[in-house]
């Protein structure tokens, strides 16, 4: 069996490391010695410069180092880099007095401001000129020839089967000092990969490969290498390509690529509800809660639909009122919503007439098995919408590492570099032949951490396309039913630090990472009342049943801490500045059913399948229920203005009948709005209060109300203020006002 001695060289100093015998130490430190004394001239220092990318953004790009404690590569940002005003650090190995070989982590030519190949203390200026794809190399070319370096000269004498004391020596810096060492040679152990039919030696990148003799054979940078093949062959005999053609041919790969991408502009807007006199203002998009102008970037698949990654609840999908493509001349095409997937945060449109515009490639998706292209080369791509303008990122890489997600597809780990949990722009991969291999996305009803999102593979995005399953609460809706709230049937209050003493819950809501949201009322039939909670629950985390990413439950409420006693007693000249914020009742005494834990399950999705934490007597409980729309609540509610007495009243709904202990038929609505200086104001009606009666006829609805008001001179309100009543009477005459209490 063919043995891999590989070495690291660059330092002066040489640590060995320990071993039993003192005879053995003794000839690791010979070799070791030997080895220095023969290559230590060869090796140098490389520093590599950064500065801003094309785009104007720091590259997010990770440079690797070999750690010399576990013998295995880590990564650090080039962001990083810039933030501590550092170069990034490597070795290389001198082929001729002016030429040096490094690792190539594929950096592009637009990121590096200057390179260095450091040699006895002095900086040679020098530049890439030479790739080597397959050995994973580049060659620098340093301004002038380095003074003292000894190039490598390389034998082809290699003898592995009688090499039975393998060493390597390892280069790096550790705390800050540039230190070398000999390590046992790992290159034996030999990994068969069934899911490829591929047996793999794992060796040590970065070195230089001796034979017994001491003889340097190759230079290595790589990590897996296939068994049996001829990888032994000195860099005279390596196909390589020059870097400008290479950058080139990626520039010319992501230009074509992005005719696959199509900018899109989408508008949220609640104009007809306004004009019905009602609005709303729940929101759980993350990114930007209050947007209503929304740029995204689509994938134009093969059939012509365009897919794109949505990050909105059903109740904001709702709302979309104008979705157009942006098309490379400026001018827009109208697109049509087809339908959004209830998991991932994906929603599918198509282009209004039929037609896709000129100019643009359908993406091919590639059909062929992830685990065959194991160690294949791979494209991650960025793409965002700078107001219908694409802005592109694309990052080398190779397929080197598989996740398996769900359905038990293996996808390759191709994360690029990019921030996924950052919005604006779509992330996916491709291979070289230009297809379309994944792509990485949110996931809904998660929190803010990794666990949230999910690779989408070819595979599985073909099965998904073909199915069109898409989640019929994800739609465009009109009026009131825009808003979709999922519930479990419960109100609840902020939890205090002296109830969570109280209820034994503090430490559950320390592991919880949750403040906690205190169950006061559980709705007789509500989800929550067949799954067994009660009052005096404490609600801590909830999850859909198909994924373990757990978004904590809290009780938000914005009215929190507000004295609604003092606004429902007498209203002096001071209680009159609250007036303002009364306008269509943004703060209520009762519980907002928009808000707090109903926003958590609004984005799990009406009707999904959920596992609910809760703490009871100390104790952490767990409860499966399925999600339910919520009934008309007091955002929601029917409401009618009347412009002659400057008023506007809603339906009486479950939880303002709640708060006032009102039964299901006591008469009533509730004033929403009043307008200052108008009859309704003058004759001390205030909003958040009950008219129950009009002229002495009890009122059923806002409608009834608006029925009864109609074309009266004489109106007399019975208006129940808390547990209070009072009678207050109207008079228009022209529409002059007189009012009297």
């Amino acid at each position: 069996m063919r043995r891999l001695v590989t070495i690291i060289l660059a330092a002066a100093s040489v640590a060995a490391f320990a071993a039993p015998e003192t005879d053995a130490i003794e000839q690791k430190r010979v070799r070791a010695e030997k080895l220095l004394a023969a290559y230590g001239n060869a090796c140098a220092q490389v520093k590599i410069y950064l500065k801003l990318d094309k785009n104007g953004e720091p590259p997010k790009h990770s440079f690797r180092y070999l750690c010399p404690n576990c013998n295995s590569y880590h990564s650090e940002g080039a962001e990083r880099y810039l933030h501590e005003g550092r170069p990034a650090e490597t070795c290389a190995f001198a082929v001729a007095p002016d030429r040096f070989l490094m690792q190539d982590d594929r950096f592009r030519a637009d990121w590096v401001e200057r390179i260095e190949v450091v040699f006895g203390g002095v900086a040679y200026p020098a530049k890439p000129v030479r790739r080597y794809l397959k050995e994973e190399a580049l060659e620098l070319k340093t301004e002038r020839p380095v003074k003292g370096v000894t190039p490598l000269s390389f034998s082809k004498q290699i003898d592995f089967r009688n090499d039975s004391k393998g060493v390597f020596f390892f280069n790096t810096k550790e705390h800050g000092l540039a230190v070398s060492g000999m390590k046992p040679n790992a290159a034996a152990d030999i990994t068969h990969y069934l899911d490829v039919g591929k047996d793999l030696a794992k060796a040590t990148g970065n070195a230089i490969a001796v034979n017994a003799s001491n003889e340097a054979v190759t230079v290595m940078f790589r990590n897996l290498l296939p068994v049996g093949a001829d990888e032994f062959r000195p860099p005279a005999e390596w196909t390589g390509e020059s870097v400008e053609a290479i950058e080139k041919r990626w520039d010319d790969f992501e230009n074509r690529a992005k005719a696959s991408f199509v900018p899109l502009y989408i508008h949220l807007d609640d104009e007809e509800n306004r004009k019905d006199g009602w609005s709303r203002r729940y929101s759980s998009y993350r990114e930007d809660s209050e947007s209503t102008d929304l740029d995204l970037v689509g994938l134009l698949l093969p059939e012509g639909d365009v897919l794109a990654e949505l990050k909105l609840d059903a109740s904001k999908v709702s709302e979309i009122d104008k979705i157009e493509a942006v098309l490379a001349d400026g001018k827009r095409a109208a697109m049509e919503f087809v339908g959004a997937f209830g998991e991932q945060k994906l929603a599918v449109f198509r282009f209004a007439d039929g037609k896709v515009p000129e100019g643009l490639s359908p993406l091919r998706l590639n059909a062929r098995a992830p685990a065959s292209r194991f160690l294949e080369a791979v494209y991650a791509l960025k793409v965002s919408n700078f107001g219908g303008k694409l802005k592109s990122e694309l990052r080398p890489r190779k397929i080197v590492e598989f996740v398996t997600i769900r359905d038990g597809l293996l996808c390759p780990s191709i994360s690029g570099g990019f921030d996924y949990r950052n919005k604006g722009g779509v992330k996916v991969f491709l291979y070289e032949d230009g297809t379309f291999g994944g792509m990485k996305v949110e996931m809904r009803g998660g929190g803010r951490y990794s666990d949230d999102e999910e690779y989408v593979t070819a595979e599985k995005l073909g099965a998904m396309l073909a199915d069109r399953n898409f989640d019929p609460q994800f739609a465009i809706r009109q009026g009131r039913d825009r808003v979709r709230i999922a519930w479990i049937g419960v109100e609840t209050q902020r939890l205090t630090d002296e109830l969570a003493r109280e209820k034994k819950a503090q430490a559950l809501l320390s592991a919880a990472e949750s403040r906690g949201a205190l169950v006061t009322r559980v709705m007789p039939g509500s989800p929550a009342a067949k799954a067994g909670l009660l009052e005096g629950d404490i609600l801590l985390s909830a999850r859909l049943k198909t994924s373990h990413s757990k978004r904590s439950l809290e009780d938000g409420n914005s009215s929190d801490g507000f004295d609604w006693s003092r606004y429902f007693g007498a209203f002096e000249s001071e209680n009159e500045d609250m007036l303002g914020m009364m306008f269509d009742a943004e703060y209520s005494p009762w519980p907002n059913v928009e808000q707090g834990v109903n926003r958590v399950f609004t984005s799990f999705g009406i009707g999904k399948r959920v596992v609910v934490a809760y703490a009871r007597d100390g104790e952490r409980k767990e409860v499966e229920l399925t999600l339910e729309q919520a009934p008309v609540h007091y955002q929601t509610a029917k409401r009618i203005k009347n412009k002659d007495l400057g008023i506007k009243v809603s339906d009486m709904t479950f939880e303002v009948r709640g708060y006032f202990k009102l039964d299901d038929k006591a008469p009533g609505v509730v004033v929403v709005k009043v307008q200052p200086g108008n009859p309704a104001a003058i004759g001390g009606v205030r909003p958040l209060e009950i008219i129950t009666h009009v002229n002495n006829e009890p009122v059923t609805s806002a409608k009834d109300f608006a029925k009864k008001v109609k074309g009266q001179k004489h109106l007399t309100f019975s208006v129940r203020r808390l547990a209070a009543t009072r009678v207050v009477r109207i008079e228009l005459k022209d529409r002059a006002v007189e009012a009297r209490k």
